[in-house]
């Protein structure tokens, strides 16, 4: 896969994974609160470190 489109493939499937946690947050009724919480927060964590690795002027190409 072209170095481009594979960056740009990876940015569209964490920015589609970060709208689904949104999305999400508030049906994780199966966990304890306690647990939910910290699976969520996990989960929004992962994709934010990707994005703000994403936006460093190096990684721009």
């Amino acid at each position: 896969m072209n170095p481009i489109q594979l960056q740009e493939t990876r940015r569209a499937f964490y920015g589609a994974a970060g709208q689904m946690l949104i999305l999400v947050r508030d049906d994780i009724t199966e966990l304890s609160e306690k647990v939910g919480r910290l699976a969520l927060h996990s989960m929004i964590t992962q994709v934010a470190v990707f994005w703000e690795n994403e936006v460093k002027p190096d990684s721009l190409g």
